[in-house]
């Protein structure tokens, strides 16, 4: 019996499906591997979001000589940041008034509204304060050191004009020379820290009140 050229050429059924089978394997073995890489990942760019809205915060107000709130916020498995400052370079209402919603034209929007994606904020114990670790880093006052921990007494909306569709209550507040003041009721703080989670990963930023040297902390 003689075969074709092209009947040579040919991959029978049974070296078709052992082609298929090796290629869902190697699939199946990727995907965990790819799942990790993605949210070790997400992780890295959740760490420099937050970076980055503390240090353009704390430029802008000492840039700017104003007042800046950085507001917080969780949103259907985001956190969102969006920060704000005192148009006219003053603090024009009173600290002691809870409740107060900054009005949308005594404020100006710096920079657009972050998402930070598949994150939450996390709430950890303080640190032993000796070390370079997660868990050995600077402690800090967990009730007035840790951004987000309460809801402060002032809040502002985003959009600061037209309809309403977030209003961010936990704040931290940088004064023209850059001092960060949690909640702005506060006084201030030699550390300031935010932590951050996202798949079961653990970020911890912190930023010195005086100086604003920030510090990123993982597990």
């Amino acid at each position: 019996m003689t075969y074709s050229k092209a009947a040579r050429r040919a991959f029978s059924l049974l070296e078709l499906l052992i082609v298929i089978g090796l290629a869902v394997g190697l699939m199946l073995w990727a995907i965990p591997a790819w799942r990790g890489v993605r949210e070790r990942h997400g992780l890295t760019l959740a760490t420099c979001q937050m970076v980055a809205a503390l240090e353009m915060a704390r430029n802008h107000a000492m840039t700017q000589q104003t007042y800046v709130w950085l507001g917080l916020l969780e949103d259907s498995g985001d956190v969102l940041l969006s920060v704000v400052a005192s148009k006219d370079g003053t603090l024009w209402f009173n600290p002691d008034n809870a409740g107060f919603v900054f009005p949308g034209e005594q404020l100006v929007q710096v920079g657009k509204l972050i998402r930070i994606e598949r994150s939450r904020l996390a709430f950890l114990d303080p640190g032993s304060g000796d070390g370079h670790t997660l868990e050995t880093r600077p402690a800090v006052n967990p009730e007035q050191g840790r951004i987000g921990e309460k809801t402060a007494k002032h809040s502002f909306d985003y959009p600061l004009h037209g309809p309403r569709r977030y209003r961010f209550n936990k704040t931290l507040f940088f004064t023209p020379r850059g001092e960060a003041i949690v909640n702005t009721t506060y006084n201030l703080r030699n550390v300031v820290e935010v932590a951050l989670q996202s798949a079961g990963d653990t970020v911890v930023v912190q930023m010195t009140g005086v100086s604003g040297q920030v510090s990123v902390y993982k597990k």
